[in-house]
């Protein structure tokens, strides 16, 4: 993939390119605390290869309790616009499903063979079920 034309997705991050009010309710619906989150694009003929992420302060993320991870399908249902998590494909799901990972490092993949941007909310957070 390193040489592969194909490979790109753009990150946009709370306070810098949305409101932090969404965070704050994504917070509330699902009972954690933000780590870390932000909204990914996926424009048509890109992807995102399969990988698992890498974070810097995962460490202290994980010193504050047990870690979450979601995806919210933000985008409205579009042919080719595909996300991928271990063995499950998701394909033209319905804008607002939520998935929840069954470990916040699941490997994980995107792409888009589309016509349309795919855009997620991204969220990795901190249980308050503990």
């Amino acid at each position: 993939y390193d040489k592969s034309d194909s490979v790109e997705w753009i990150n946009y991050y709370p306070s810098k390119h949305f409101t932090n009010d969404v965070v704050k309710e994504f917070e509330k619906w699902s009972n954690t605390s933000c780590a870390r989150c932000w909204i990914s694009r996926i424009r048509p003929g890109k992807m995102a290869p399969l990988h698992q992420d890498i974070d810097d302060h995962l460490e202290e993320y994980l010193a504050k309790g047990q870690l979450i991870r979601y995806n919210v399908f933000i985008s409205e249902p579009s042919i080719g616009a595909v996300f991928i998590c271990n063995d499950q494909v998701y394909h033209l799901q319905p804008q607002g499903t939520v998935i929840k990972w069954n470990h916040y490092m699941d490997w994980h993949a995107g792409t888009n063979c589309g016509l349309k941007d795919k855009f997620m909310f991204n969220f990795l957070g901190v249980s308050h079920d503990q």
